[in-house]
């Protein structure tokens, strides 16, 4: 086989289809708070899934630019950036495939409409109901499983 050919077919349909087949949501949590995000993760890889943390915007960057993911769990307050630039980022890195749910400290309004303008898919107010991210999770597959 041509190993070009493949190289570019993988990046534009194999990756999303083999996760598709699988059924593994991989995602990135990203907040400062070291005890949820575990919490998080936790919870997410008892379903099967992969769960990787970082609890800075550096970190995050650097999975970003040396992985894909299907979904991101993104604290807007981070110590290093503001989340909700981040998420800017992360929309453009990931592209449109990736579900982005910003965990806000303040859910007003204002801060829901500008975290979905920047690129979030959803914005979930703190303190954060670990079921409620469950669910959502579980109505991104079953999403990508009708696709």
């Amino acid at each position: 086989p041509n190993t070009a050919a493949q190289s570019i077919t993988d990046k534009l349909f194999g990756r999303r289809t083999r996760r598709m087949r699988d059924n593994n949501v991989r995602t990135l949590i990203v907040d400062q708070q070291e005890a949820e995000c575990a919490s998080l993760a936790t919870q997410i890889c008892r379903k099967g899934d992969t769960a990787i943390i970082a609890t800075s915007a550096q970190q995050a960057r650097a999975w970003l630019a040396t992985d894909s993911f299907d979904l991101v769990l993104l604290g807007v307050d981070l110590a290093d950036k503001d989340g909700l630039k981040l998420c800017a980022e992360a929309r453009e890195r990931l592209g449109d495939d990736t579900i982005i749910i910003v965990l806000a400290a303040k859910s007003t309004p204002l801060g829901r409409v500008t975290g979905m303008q920047l690129g979030a898919d959803d914005v979930i107010g703190k303190p954060w109901n670990i079921e409620e991210v469950l669910v959502r999770i579980d109505a991104f597959r079953r999403r990508r499983q009708r696709l």
